[in-house]
């Protein structure tokens, strides 16, 4: 377990490779809880986003000539919106891309096999992931903060809680129940006449 504390941060890194967003948001809860360092997390966020960018924009760019590849492309280009928002609003083009999951790296890819500028690519992609990974992380931040404050004021209410939430599950499952039998019940009237 101490090697986990002492590395944490590399852990931090190998998650975001796999899950970027969901590990955006879980960090940052721990950060809040004072587990990690919001900073520290942020940081490993938006450098992985940055480098995967720039991953997605290079396999466009060099690995064009292999047929699936070029078969996404040809479906992307094929949308005239897509060439339209890339054209007139890159900055917009790329907070769509970078917010929709999969749309994002055929999109990146995309902009590779178009040969597009790579210095523009770069600057759009950093400061729409800088926005995108402060949503992210604000959001995971705000709900720890949240979460343990209710704890904290529900703390001697909890039975009162648990028959609350005992009780309208119990009020949906008989009106479930209700329902069905209703159901039931016309079936065999209808059977009847």
């Amino acid at each position: 377990m101490s090697f986990i504390k002492q590395h944490i941060y590399l852990f931090l890194l190998l998650l975001t490779i796999t899950e970027g967003p969901i590990t955006s948001f879980v960090s940052s809860g721990f950060a809040a809880q004072g587990f990690l360092r919001i900073e520290y997390v942020f940081a490993i966020a938006l450098l992985w986003d940055i480098i995967w960018d720039i991953i997605l924009y290079l396999i466009g760019r060099f690995l064009y000539k292999i047929q699936r590849i070029k078969r996404q492309h040809q479906k992307i280009t094929k949308n005239k919106l897509y060439k339209n928002l890339y054209e007139k609003y890159p900055f917009l083009f790329f907070l769509i891309v970078k917010i929709t999951p999969y749309l994002s790296a055929p999109s990146l890819i995309s902009t590779g096999i178009q040969k597009r500028n790579f210095f523009s690519f770069l600057k759009y992609s950093f400061f729409v992931s800088i926005i995108v990974k402060t949503v992210y992380i604000t959001i995971g931040y705000v709900w720890s903060v949240s979460l343990g404050q209710l704890n904290r004021f529900l703390d001697g209410r909890k039975m009162i809680m648990l028959y609350i939430v005992g009780g309208i599950l119990l009020f949906r499952w008989i009106k479930k129940l209700y329902q069905r039998l209703a159901k039931v019940l016309r079936k065999e009237a209808d059977k009847i006449r």
